[in-house]
């Protein structure tokens, strides 16, 4: 079969709760474009001007890593947590747990700043 080998990556989050998982393309197989975060306008610190830009910016480049997952709304007060639908939006990466944000954005820097 043609192709680049190991194209997506399933990650477990277990330690969050049984049967949650995220299919994420692999970083490395993507073009670099897809995964650059449109301009946002920085001080002369090097700091976003506007946060919230920054961190929507954060989420889409995420969401677009996203091929399947079992994940629930974390910002959700409701007993039964509703699970998040697909395709992955800026707006529903927001609504997940720390955790999970942290580790896709591990795979994503793993790839882009190899050690």
């Amino acid at each position: 079969m043609p192709g680049y080998d190991n194209r997506f990556k399933t990650i477990s989050f277990d330690d969050l709760g049984p049967g949650l998982w995220v299919t994420i393309r692999n970083p490395k197989t993507m073009p670099p474009a897809k995964l650059r975060p449109n301009d946002i306008p920085m001080d002369g610190n090097g700091n976003p001007l506007n946060p919230e830009q920054a961190e929507y910016e954060m989420y889409r480049v995420l969401a677009t890593l996203v091929k399947d997952w079992h994940l629930y709304d974390a910002t959700s007060d409701e007993e039964d947590q509703p699970l998040l639908p697909l395709p992955a939006t800026a707006e529903s990466v927001s609504c997940l747990p720390l955790g999970v944000i942290n580790k896709m954005a591990e795979e994503l820097a793993s790839a882009t700043n190899p050690r």
